[in-house]
This record gives structure tokens, sequence and C-alpha cells, in this order.
């Protein structure tokens, strides 16, 4: 979807952005032009420090902590299971019920509405992350909104992946929300599809075993948000651009690391290739998010509509 030229996107405005100056030595060469290592130097420090200030975790407690809490709610959890037997609705039980009562029966809504109000105040981080990449203010308006609706998965999975697996307990089956409420996997499975959840935990694991440095996840992060071939785009070969001086300094931080860089190049772009085909099958079940939720979304979460779009 494109957006239209007027009026902008909310999440986005359209204060300039100012480039470096880049200087006459130290070149480092892109496929269609030379790149400094100032200039590379540059990208790699700007776009760290907007991944720093990113926080995707409401809820930030020691791992002892939401342990604790965790085993506090998974002992309720099987004291209600074991007097009322499972509870487990379909959707079109659960809403067929909340139509004729009004009732959440068994917190579900309750949930959604938290997962709904945790992204909506989330927009602008991603959106902030986008708009530090040098260059990516110049582009039109419309490329900007669908360069970030289309990279949204990643972006998020790159931003947040050590809260998932630090909230996630697989083995007891129980998950902390970014938002602070703990949930049983069997429940969270009637609202989103449980293979969704898992592949999620797989990538954050795949992630995390690549030993990344901070600079290194933030360009990587950077570079996923630039695929010009994913969304329609008034000036493809401009994200390309930009792109192709992110490659170049991923291979810089790469070529620096001691040792050099082994087979990280290739176990890096094998992890954003998979990455991809993940989006593309979350896209499809975010569409028909709000729709299956039609109580919470008649008049509520316009920011997050548009951003789904």
């Amino acid at each position: 979807m494109m957006f239209e030229s007027t009026p902008s996107p909310n999440y986005l405005s359209t204060q300039d952005d100012v480039a470096p100056s880049p200087s006459k030595k130290d070149k480092i060469v892109c496929r269609q032009e030379i790149v400094t290592l100032k200039e590379v130097e540059t990208m790699v420090a700007v776009i760290t420090q907007a991944q720093t200030k990113m926080d995707f975790d409401d809820y930030r407690l020691p791992i002892e902590v939401i342990k604790q809490k965790q085993t506090e709610y998974l002992e309720k959890y099987n004291i209600k299971k074991e007097l009322f037997g499972d509870m487990g609705l379909s959707k079109e039980e659960f809403s067929e019920f909340y139509k004729i009562t009004g009732i959440d029966l068994d917190g579900r809504l309750q949930h959604v509405d938290g997962a709904f109000n945790f992204f909506e105040r989330k927009i602008s981080q991603v959106v902030a992350f986008a708009k530090s990449i040098p260059g990516f203010k110049q582009l039109s308006l419309n490329d900007q909104a669908n360069l970030i609706k289309a990279s949204r998965t990643e972006s998020t999975l790159l931003g947040g992946f050590r809260a998932l697996l630090r909230n996630f307990d697989m083995e007891r089956r129980v998950l902390t929300t970014p938002w602070g409420k703990e949930i049983h996997m069997d429940e969270l499975e009637r609202i989103v599809p449980i293979h969704f959840i898992l592949s999620k935990f797989k990538y954050a694991r795949s992630v995390i075993d690549l030993k990344l440095t901070i600079q290194e996840e933030s360009i990587i992060r950077a570079i996923v948000t630039m695929f010009s071939d994913r969304c329609k785009l008034e000036e493809p070969h401009k994200v390309d651009q930009i792109q192709e001086k992110l490659v170049a300094c991923l291979q810089h931080l790469l070529n620096i690391r001691p040792g050099g860089a082994g087979s990280l190049f290739y176990k890096i772009f094998n992890l954003i290739t998979n990455l991809r085909n993940f989006n593309e099958n979350e896209t499809e079940f975010t569409k028909s998010l709000l729709q299956e939720w039609p109580m919470l979304s008649t008049n509520k979460y316009q920011l997050l509509k548009e951003f789904l779009s």
C-alpha cells in the first residue's frame, strides 16, 4: 500500500537530516561508489546510538524476579485448571460468548488490549530507528513509510530479541509479556498461532548465537530496513545506495574483528534471508489482527491500524 503524498503518515515528520561530509582518504569501495572510512565510522556511531535508545521491554526486572513471578503465576494457573478444567474456547466460541454476556471469560481480551497498547506505543521507536539511518530522511515520505512498514517484523525482533529470550521460559511454557503480564502457552495459543511465537524465539536464539557486537546488531537492523524489493517505492535506487553503504559498514566491522570475519558474513545474511521469510508469514497474520478482535478496535488504535495497513 502506498501512502498518499498528502497528508503524510502521522508517525513521520518532514524534517531533513544532515549528511556527514566525507573525507577523500581511507576509502571503502561499494558496488556503485566509494565510501570513506570516516563516513562508515559516522554511520556506525549514529545508528548504534539509535539502537541503544530502543527499549522494547517496559517490564525490565532481574531474571530472578521474572522467574519467581512466573512460578507464582503457574501455581495459580494450575489450581484454576484443576478446579475448572480446560476452559479453552475457540476464537469463534469466545466471540459468541462475549457478544451475549460482555464478559472476558478467560482474560484474553485483557492480553490483546495490552498487546495493542504496547505496540502502538513502540511504533515511534521503530520510526525513530529508521530515521537515524543516514540518508533515510532524504527519501520521500511515501518511501519512508513503506520501508518502515515492510521491515517492522525484523526491526522489532532485532530491537527486542534479548527481552524475548529473558522473558520466555520454554521449559515451563510460560511467557512474561513486555507489558508485564504472565501468560501460559496454552492461553497464548488461543490468541496467536503458536508456531509464530516459537519462530520468534528460534530467530531470537539465532541472533544470540552469532555473538554480535552492538555495532554489528545495529547495522544489520538498518540493512533489513532498507530492502527495496519488497514494497512499492518511488526511488528504489536511492534506497539501494543507502543499503550498499550499510553493507560496507558491516563488512568493515567484521574485518576489524579479532581473527577476522571468518564465515560470519555468510551466517548473517543467511539469518537475514530466513527473517524475510518469517516476515512474509507474520505480515499475513497481522493484517487480520484487528479484524479478529472487533470489540477492541472500533475507535481505538488508529496509529496501529495505519502502521499495519
